[in-house]
């Protein structure tokens, strides 16, 4: 009795890391890989106006949701990728971006379809970099 409830106990220990480690998968390690391939580096501070251009995209509250990435290629060379924590979390804020009076149409019409989309890989979004290259690097990360 006592090896059958070990090995239950056990058993489900097991499931439960494994939900744990699946779920928390971040795709952000293939889109950097994608860029340091390319020849991009990555930046290790963020600037104060990167962080307001993704602040008034996603809202006041962007930084405790998402990570801020910066790449630079060259000398015009420069790409924003945003992760999210989760894919939950990045559609739940795009979600609140429907009620924006502008933009709000546009969002409706890809959230259902958000990771069909060019600029979305997983739980990262590209936001920035679209001239430079950044948009075909990202695009090699799927």
């Amino acid at each position: 009795m006592k090896k059958k409830l070990a090995t239950l106990i056990t058993s489900l220990t097991l499931v439960a890391v494994l939900l744990f480690t699946l779920c928390g998968c971040s795709t952000y390690g293939k889109v950097q890989k994608a860029f340091k391939n390319d020849g991009w580096t990555e930046q290790t501070e963020v600037s104060d106006a990167q962080k307001d251009a993704v602040t008034a995209i996603f809202g006041e509250d962007a930084e405790s949701k998402l990570t801020i990435h910066v790449f630079t290629k060259g000398v015009l060379g420069v790409a924003t990728v945003v992760e999210f924590k989760s894919d939950k979390e990045m559609t739940e804020s795009l979600k609140t971006l429907t009620e924006d009076p502008i933009i709000g149409s546009y969002v409706k019409n890809f959230i259902d379809n958000i990771q069909d989309c060019q600029i979305v890989n997983g739980n990262c979004v590209l936001v920035s970099g679209f001239v430079a290259g950044g948009l075909e690097t990202f695009k090699k990360s799927k």
